[in-house]
């Protein structure tokens, strides 16, 4: 159908084009909160993406605000449900009533340890707890409740391993509804983690795709590339140097392997792997994993001498605590030695490794504990900042109680760890420690300063959700495995809002030469280097290398490294930063305000209606700036969704470097439109449709594909689609001929499921029906069941604004579509 190219001022156009990216209006008012700038772009753009995929990732740096975003965009939706981690519940029942919605609400360790949701229907088993601004809904005990039409996952790295016990149960909590997912971390270890979130919503395909492919489904902000969003910066990590202990560890790697369970495998390298961990976290933790390293080998050495040997489930019917131990019955909860290598064998090595612990606890409980010199440092370091509120990270609450038993008699320190928290007059609430400790994070009064807390050591129960935004200091008294928890531990300070201008950050160094502690932190930044190839990353996390500040350490480390250098600009941040520039192009004038010029379009408008293919005619706004380079930006209409594409110089497409160096040309001066101009704009609208063209004849755009299409190619679906596939032809083809009809109508409703959005949920379903219904009839009717219906997508591409730019718009010939 016809469209006509219509001159506009640049403002115009620009605002045309961030109206087709971004049609989503979102009100800055939520309930009592009001959204800034950089939170209404954000939920503008997820909520677009929801609508394209099914499913977004919100990866804001940690402090923007993604809590809020995500709560704007739920409320359009009828049914909502979070699931966060149980010490974010309050948090999230806080900001529920602020925003004045209604939520269901349910915790990651609530579905681990129980089902809650039947895979078949995705219903829920048992009403979540609920938090309500109006009344509550009553609904009898154990009756379903209706499945959600969005699920938000807070701290949604929780959710990366498919392995888990709570993932399938999660994956049919999403299996209909829209996704949001909140992470600031999503990649902790690899990129395989951020495809089994990604799969929650897209389903097996998202195994197989590139972070290039990721990306249009991430919206990830820093605090450096939102404007007006004011963070604190980080300092540079600093070590804090501590007393080496390498006989300790040489102890350590010379423990003979312990027997694993029945079903453990060859558990010696974890094993030593995480006993190293504690030791270079406190001689406390080394002690407790010890102990509980040697209270594992008496069981399995008990079940033994009774004729079994357990598995790793059998052994947790063993309650283990502080020095005591509750010993099950082995004859009532281990397997038969029958299946297990040879008893003889077996209690002789468990021996070995139970006297080799034995002598080693023996040994630490005879030397110097290093732990009071690690104390030692954090009282010095609290005198360096005198005034400051400092909060100190620990993996393990053994560490934390070590700390705080050198510690408690200083005023205004505070631990705080699962069991909760406690000051030098004794135990207290947790709230009641964070409302000390950070007043304005919290929304409290001020306590009297006698009262106040200004040094809090903790568990990483608090590095994640958590304002801390009074804390100005975070030491690490240990490195992590994932450093996105280092990240996460420093964003619990870095919150807008924040007084601070600077955060500080320490670490404790290992306690052993460098040369024992460099491939640990080669392996941090291994880690830190595929989480910023994907996502990007806000900060420097790690100190320098050790061997940048230790005389004996490698000469290839000797060099004056300072810190992890932050790489460029991941692609999700990248196109994320391409979004965010258009979005301030809304509020420039709209069509129609008069400043077009369609009685003086005749000379552009010749050639173009004959490529306009399948959609609607409409008015194309079009114009002209000054660029040193030649070019054009334009959004396009291809299989009805709309996608920014742009050409500079001979490079052509919607890549996120090409959009951000096109949108940056886009902003240049208007020129004076003569002839020539006319002619240079249609020549770029007519290489604009061509362009989409091609994308639309190669499926270069999904059918739920999104704004900022960046030429996604979802790859093709696997698994439960084939398989699905697969049985509706072997049941077509053995049909009866009367029966034909009816099952050629199941058929076709059944290919419209699996050619449609599959999450990860969806695939659980089908996967449940093939296994389930063994009639093929049955079946058939099952999955026709699921069929969403005919779509709706109109095939076609369609020029919907344009902005050509050059030094003085040479004239180029019209080109001619192929």
């Amino acid at each position: 159908m016809e469209s006509r190219l219509v001159l506009v001022t640049p403002e115009e156009a620009r605002a045309a084009i961030a109206a087709h990216l971004l049609p989503t209006d979102v009100d800055a008012r939520l309930g009592d909160i009001i959204l800034a700038e950089h939170q209404v772009a954000a939920a503008r753009r997820v909520a677009s993406m929801l609508t394209n995929y099914g499913g977004a990732l919100l990866a804001d740096d940690v402090g923007l605000g993604k809590t809020f975003v995500a709560l704007a965009v739920a409320r359009a939706y009828e049914r909502v449900l979070v699931i966060a981690p149980a010490g974010l519940m309050a948090m999230w029942r806080g900001a529920i009533g602020r925003a004045q919605m209604e939520a269901d609400m349910m915790s990651y360790e609530a579905l681990s340890r129980g089902p809650p949701v039947t895979r078949s229907t995705g219903q829920l088993l048992q009403q979540p707890s609920r938090r309500r601004v109006a009344q509550p809904i009553a609904r009898p005990v154990g009756q379903p409740a209706m499945p959600p039409a969005i699920v938000i996952l807070d701290e949604a790295h929780h959710a990366r391993s498919v392995t888990a016990r709570r993932y399938p149960r999660i994956a049919a909590l999403t299996g209909s509804a829209h996704t949001l997912l909140l992470t600031a971390t999503p990649v902790p270890n690899r990129l395989d983690e951020l495809r089994s979130l990604v799969a929650l919503f897209l389903g097996a395909r998202a195994s197989t795709m590139s972070d290039a492919e990721l990306a249009p489904l991430i919206v990830r902000r820093t605090a450096a590339t939102v404007p007006g969003a004011i963070l604190p910066a980080v300092a540079e990590p600093r070590w804090i140097e501590v007393a080496d202990d390498s006989a300790c560890l040489g102890a350590l790697q010379r423990l003979p392997p312990a027997v694993p369970p029945a079903d453990g495998g060859d558990g010696g390298a974890l094993l030593l792997l995480g006993l190293v961990r504690q030791w270079s976290s406190s001689r406390a933790a080394l002690t407790a994993a010890l102990k509980r390293r040697l209270a594992t080998s008496l069981a399995i050495g008990d079940s033994l001498a009774a004729g079994h040997m357990p598995t790793a489930a059998e052994l947790r019917a063993w309650h283990v605590a502080d020095e005591s131990m509750q010993l099950a019955f082995p004859e009532l909860v281990a397997t038969p030695l029958s299946a297990c290598a040879n008893a003889t064998v077996l209690a002789s090595s468990i021996r070995e490794h139970r006297d080799a612990i034995e002598r080693l606890l023996a040994t630490l409980a005879h030397t110097p504990c290093p732990d009071a010199d690690r104390a030692d440092a954090l009282r010095r370091l609290r005198s360096v900042h005198r005034g400051e509120r400092i909060v100190c990270f620990s993996e393990y609450s053994a560490t934390v109680d070590a700390y705080w038993r050198h510690l408690r008699a200083l005023p205004g320190v505070a631990r705080l760890s699962a069991g909760g928290g406690e000051v030098a007059s004794g135990r207290m609430a947790r709230a009641d420690v964070l409302d000390r400790f950070a007043p304005d994070g919290q929304r409290v009064t001020r306590s009297r300063r006698i009262e106040e807390i200004t040094m809090l050591v903790t568990t990483d129960l608090l590095a994640e959700g958590v304002d801390l935004r009074d804390a100005t200091v975070v030491v690490h008294l240990d490195l992590p495995w994932s450093p996105s928890r280092m990240e996460q531990r420093v964003g619990r300070a870095r919150r807008l809002g924040s007084a601070a201008r600077v955060i500080t950050v320490y670490a404790m160094r290992p306690p052993a030469p460098a040369e024992s502690v460099l491939s640990l932190e080669r392996r941090l930044r291994h880690k830190i280097e595929i989480a910023s190839s994907a996502v990007g990353r806000s900060a420097s996390v790690l100190p320098p290398l050790a061997g940048a500040t230790r005389a004996h350490a490698h000469e290839e480390h000797a060099s004056p490294e300072r810190g992890f250098v932050m790489p460029s600009l991941s692609r999700s941040e990248r196109r994320s930063s391409v979004v965010d520039r258009i979005a301030r192009w809304r509020g420039c004038r709209e069509l129609g305000d008069g400043r077009g010029d369609p009685t003086d379009a005749s000379a552009i408008e010749r050639g173009v209606p004959a490529i306009n293919d399948g959609l609607p005619s409409q008015q194309v706004p079009a114009t002209m700036v000054e660029a040193p380079v030649a070019g054009w930006l334009a959004v396009a209409t291809i299989n009805q969704q709309d996608a920014l594409i742009a050409s500079v110089g001979d490079r052509v497409g919607s890549d996120p470097s090409l959009l951000a160096q096109a949108c940056s040309y886009a902003e240049g001066d208007s020129v004076p439109c003569g002839i020539r101009g006319h002619a240079a704009i249609q020549a770029a609208a007519c290489d604009a449709l061509r362009h989409a063209a091609a994308c639309g004849a190669a499926a270069m755009i999904d059918p739920v594909g999104s704004a900022l299409s960046d030429d996604l190619r979802l790859p093709p679906k696997r698994g439960a689609a084939a398989s699905v596939l697969a049985r509706v032809h072997r049941t077509l083809s053995l049909a009866a001929a009367h029966d034909r009809p009816r099952m050629a109508a199941l058929a076709e409703s059944a290919r419209r499921v699996v050619s449609g959005r599959l999450t990860a949920g969806m695939e659980h379903r089908l996967h449940d029906l093939m296994r389930t219904i063994p009639d093929d009839h049955t079946w058939l009717a099952a999955v026709a069941a699921l069929d969403p219906g005919p779509p709706h997508a109109t095939p076609g591409y369609q020029l919907r604004a344009i902005i050509a730019f050059g030094p003085g718009l040479p004239c180029r010939a019209p080109a001619t579509p192929s």
